[in-house]
Formats: C-alpha cells, sequence, structure tokens
C-alpha cells in the first residue's frame, strides 16, 4: 500500500503477489497476523479495479478477523469497509449497506478515534443510500463525513474524495450539474495535492468530471478529462480498470460526435483507439501471473 501512495504501481504489484504467495503457502492460514495482510491485499485489489478479487479477499481477512480478535477490532472494520465499497462496485447497494453499517458501529466500539480506513465506509454507505433513494440520509452523511476529518486518525485524503464524489453523484441525481461539478472537482484537488496529478487514483474523479462536462455541453473540456485520465490508466498499466474503460469509451464517442456523421475514417481511429487501451491491458495481465483467469 505504501508503494501504491506514491504511484508506484509496478512495486505494488509485486509486493501483491508475493504477499498472496505467502498466504497461499503459509502453514497457518488463520494466523490473526494474516488478517490484515489479508485486508491489505483487498484494499490494493480494489484500487486496482479488481472488485471481485478484492471482495474475496476482504471476505478472507474477515473470516479470520471474527476468529482472531472478534467482532470489534479495527482489522474486522477495515476489512468491512472494503468488502463494502466492493459489492457497491459490483452493484449490490443492499448488501453494500449493511457491511458499511457494520464497519462503522464496530470501529466507533473498538477505537477512540476512526481511522481512515474505517471512516471511508460513511462515504460509501451514503452511495448505497443514494442508490436506494434514500438522499436525505444520504447527505446527513456526508456532512458529518466532512465534519469529522479533523478528528480522523491517519490520512484523510480518500475519505474527503469518497465524500466529495458521492455528494457530486447526489446533485447530479438532483440535476445539480453545477454543483456536481464542483464537489468533484473539489475531490479531485484534494486527491492530487496529496498524492500526484497523475496518480492513478485520480481516475474515479476524472472518469466522474468528464462525464459531467459532457453532460453540461462541455465537450472540449470532457475530452481533456478523459485523455487525462486514459494517459493516466496507461502509464500505471491500469487499461483494464472500469473507470479507464469508461473514459475511453466516451472519448471514442466525443470523437465520432464531433466529426458530424460517423464516417469511415473516424470509425476507425475510434476503434484503434479502444483496441490500444484493451493491448495495454492485456500486456499487464500478462506481467501479473497472480490474477484470476476469467
Amino acid at each position: 500500500r505504501g508503494f501504491w501512495g506514491i504511484g508506484d504501481l509496478r512495486a505494488a504489484r509485486d509486493s501483491l503477489r508475493e504477499a498472496l504467495e505467502v498466504l497461499r503457502t503459509t502453514s497457518e492460514p488463520r494466523h490473526a497476523l494474516n488478517c490484515g495482510t489479508w485486508y491489505c491485499v483487498a484494499q490494493l485489489q480494489y484500487e486496482f479495479g479488481d472488485y471481485e478479487e478484492a471482495l474475496a479477499s476482504a471476505t478472507r481477512a474477515l473470516d479470520v478477523g471474527y476468529q482472531a480478535y472478534g467482532r470489534d477490532h479495527p482489522f474486522v472494520s477495515t476489512s468491512l469497509t472494503v468488502r463494502g465499497a466492493s459489492l457497491l462496485r459490483l452493484g449490490d447497494a443492499d448488501a453494500a449497506r449493511e457491511c458499511c453499517e457494520r464497519a462503522l458501529e464496530s470501529g466507533q466500539r473498538a477505537c477512540r478515534h476512526l481511522h481512515e480506513d474505517i471512516a471511508v465506509a460513511r462515504g460509501h454507505l451514503a452511495g448505497a443510500l443514494r442508490i436506494a433513494g434514500e438522499r436525505a440520509m444520504a447527505a446527513e452523511h456526508l456532512t458529518h463525513a466532512l465534519e469529522e476529518l479533523p478528528r480522523l486518525c491517519g490520512d484523510t485524503t480518500r475519505v474527503a474524495m469518497v465524500a466529495h464524489l458521492t455528494w457530486a453523484e447526489l446533485m447530479r441525481d438532483q440535476g445539480q450539474l453545477e454543483s456536481a461539478r464542483q464537489h468533484c472537482e473539489a475531490a479531485l484537488h484534494a486527491f492530487q495535492r496529496s498524492y500526484s496529478e497523475a496518480h492513478p487514483g485520480c481516475l474515479p474523479a476524472l472518469r466522474l468530471l468528464g462525464t459531467l462536462e459532457r453532460e453540461q455541453g462541455d465537450s472540449a473540456r470532457a475530452v481533456e478529462t478523459f485523455r487525462e485520465a486514459v494517459r493516466c490508466a496507461e502509464q500505471a498499466e491500469l487499461g483494464r480498470h472500469p473507470d479507464a474503460l469508461s473514459c475511453a469509451q466516451q472519448l471514442a464517442e466525443l470523437g465520432r460526435r464531433s466529426e458530424g456523421a460517423p464516417s469511415r475514417p473516424s470509425k476507425i481511429r475510434a476503434k484503434r483507439f479502444i483496441e490500444r487501451t484493451v493491448e495495454h491491458a492485456q500486456a499487464a495481465a500478462r506481467r501479473m501471473p497472480w490474477r484470476r483467469k476469467r
């Protein structure tokens, strides 16, 4: 996770592969320390956009954590958070809500000051509530998440980013695109200030920001935003990240639309763009033997 924090994705993948190998070959698979290791594996898989793998690893972390520590321990709370976030990205909002609520309840009992890895669950919980149509309750959780930032333990950047992005989605649902765009820009600036402008953690914010710019009719700016996202993903060898693929698809669509009727050359350019993105993803996958074959 330290390598991911500084944007060294190659080193992060190498460490992740080594951790998985240790977990698979250990003679004590339910050792207490393995809960934290499985959690870190799940968190990295989530950041790489491998949500199904992250869900499986977080579930393993919980299985070990419950037996080693009981229900109220920070490792259990953080594992619940990653599990809830993964479920939310996979479309199971009800299960995500349950996990995030349990993460916050467990974390509040176990910690005097919530750690960032637990506090971020409030933003994901708000996302699940938004999907369920409970917008007022979602807004309350987001307000609470941002107000509590000074009292959190650890780096608050991810907590602020998730809260602002969920606010942006909430405003977008209500047709308040300019307000949504402002929240999205706040999330992006907060992350880039703490990490870097080219860090792959920016992908969710760039994808949403470009989508909002496109919906506002600002196609030129949307194209710039999507290109930035695709460059970031290609440099990090994350061409198959769901947000990167979304940006690539929308960029190709904007390219066709800007040329009017979809002529054969524009179709060829769009096709080549998608093919190049997929080629980068396949090359990255071949360098990662630990990935589960689909």
